[in-house]
This record gives structure tokens, sequence and C-alpha cells, in this order.
């Protein structure tokens, strides 16, 4: 099962570019490697030391 949706709202942007602002909720490790094999992905590496960004490839 997910964890609820919360109103949270990430951001980037870079200089003379509109911000780019998207929905989001936050989601255990388990929940979203599930969300990743629904859509036929698997995580083939974690980017960073806080999980933030991922490298997902297709699931064999």
């Amino acid at each position: 099962m997910l964890p609820t949706a919360a109103r949270m709202h990430a951001g980037y942007g870079f200089p003379g570019e509109p911000l780019v602002s998207f929905p989001f909720r936050p989601l255990t490790r388990e929940a979203f490697e599930a969300l990743l094999a629904g859509a036929g992905l698997a995580v083939a590496a974690y980017l960073t030391d806080d999980h933030v960004w991922v490298r997902a490839v297709p699931a064999r």
C-alpha cells in the first residue's frame, strides 16, 4: 500500500528559464521500487547517498 499523498512541491530552475514545479509524495524505498516494477523498470543504482536520484533500467 502506498503512503497517503502529501501536498508537497519540488522545483528547479535555471537562470533565464521558467521555474519547473511538480507535486510529489514521499515513498518508502520498497514502494518506489514497486512502482518502478509496475512500469517495467528496476533500480540499477542509487546515484546519491540520500537516494534522491536513481538510474532505472528496463526490468529483466
